[in-house]
């Protein structure tokens, strides 16, 4: 707007020129794993990582660059792998200002265990840092891994065999009784031998 002395004398209002709008990009992302698209994963050799980036307020025909990197979430640093940071990128050039692009991240995930990686997005034009989406506590953003259990862990321990019961003699079970009465009658005979040979 352009006034003098007080008065308008001229003005550029149109809420829809392109030259004079300004756009605030928003991204979200979904990541999971590409073969099952779980977050939760049991893996010991390759697996690719796919983040959805759902993109808002970009300018249709302009060419932008989403650049990724996974995060170890325990240490808040980048995932090392033979000391090697995991990243990946794609370029697109959106033919609305809304849509999506996805990040596939193709890794050996051999020795992890027990580990909770976030993907970190960067959306750049020209070179130039447009927005991002770095959250450690987001869900939406972190995959579960977890190494497959060797034959050992996964056999399930065999419980301690109980003590056998006692066993009782029961009422005219013969045997049981048998070996003590044959020992009895055994014993009486020897005494009575005994007894004759030294009455004779």
């Amino acid at each position: 707007s352009v006034t003098k002395e007080g008065e308008e004398v001229a003005a550029h209002k149109d809420i829809h020129y392109e030259g004079q709008t300004l756009y605030f990009p928003e991204l979200k992302t979904q990541a999971a794993e590409k073969q099952t698209g779980s977050q939760k994963i049991t893996a010991e050799n390759e697996i690719t990582i796919v983040d959805k980036v759902t993109y808002q307020n970009l300018i249709p025909g302009e060419e932008y660059t989403i650049k990724g990197i996974l995060m170890d979430r325990s240490t808040g640093a980048p995932l090392l792998l033979e000391e090697t940071e995991i990243k990946a990128e794609t370029t697109f050039t959106p033919e609305k200002a809304a849509g999506t692009a996805e990040v596939e991240f193709t890794f050996q995930a051999g020795s992890l265990k027990n580990k909770e990686l976030v993907v970190f997005e960067k959306l750049y034009i020209n070179g130039a840092v447009l927005a991002a989406h770095e959250d450690l506590n987001a869900e939406s953003q972190t995959v579960h891994i977890n190494k497959p259990q060797s034959p050992q862990e996964e056999q399930p321990q065999q419980p301690a065999s109980p003590s056998e019961p006692s066993k009782s003699v029961k009422t005219g079970d013969a045997a049981d009784i048998l070996p003590p009465v044959l020992l009895l009658i055994l014993s009486l005979a020897v005494l009575i031998t005994a007894a004759r040979k030294k009455l004779g």
